[in-house]
């Protein structure tokens, strides 16, 4: 028979908790599991991406994403027509088209020449310049009469003409009209606007008046 422990004020020894083993139990930490709704969000997000790249790898494979490359190369035709200065990247020998109604003021990523002192790069209108002025050629669109029509095809085709040769583009200001105001140097190093000038197709601008009529 055991003998019942008495009470001592005197004794400060700390009391020994409840438990076999002496030791305060610890709660056991919760499991941690994924509710359905988890795990139908985690199947449809992967499934998703699934979908996603066998979608883009079938565009690719039938050429959908040819945008993509157009726009690279949009891009990279708009840094040469801009560029100024002797480092400018020169245009190669190519033929430059005759600019459609609907792009004649720009637009649609096309290159083409609008008349005898304006045209289009990449997209983006252009006025011709010379490196010490302006440039006139004779209008197409509305003419004073007859004979500066025939004038305006003429300068219109020449200028095709000698940038279809190969050229850089310089200069980066706009007209009134958003147009920007560039210098044409052919392949062989010389103006556009001076060749036109000096076979009587434009006029320096500003102008004194109207030859062609």
């Amino acid at each position: 028979m055991m003998t019942p422990r008495r009470f001592n004020p005197s004794d400060n020894r700390p009391r020994q908790p409840f438990g076999r083993s002496g030791r305060t139990p610890t709660p056991r930490r919760a499991r941690r599991f994924r509710t359905p709704r988890r795990r139908l969000h985690d199947v449809a997000l992967g499934a998703g991406m699934v979908v996603a790249l066998l979608g883009l790898a079938a565009a690719e494979d039938r050429g959908w994403l040819g945008w993509v490359d157009r726009a690279d190369a949009w891009v990279d035709g708009m840094r040469a027509p801009w560029s100024s200065g002797p480092a400018a990247t020169p245009v190669a020998a190519r033929h430059v088209p005759l600019c459609p109604p609907e792009y004649r003021r720009g637009g649609g990523g096309v290159t083409c020449i609008t008349d005898g002192d304006s045209g289009v790069a990449d997209g983006e209108p252009w006025r011709l310049t010379t490196r010490s002025g302006g440039v006139d050629a004779p209008e197409v669109g509305r003419p004073e009469c007859a004979a500066e029509r025939t004038a305006g095809d003429r300068a219109t085709r020449r200028l095709q003409a000698l940038m279809s040769g190969g050229y850089t583009m310089s200069g980066g200001s706009a007209d009134k009209h958003g147009r920007r105001l560039v210098t044409v140097t052919l392949a062989d190093g010389g103006d556009a606007g001076e060749v036109l000038i000096g076979e009587g197709l434009a006029q320096p601008w500003p102008t004194s008046g109207n030859p062609w009529c």
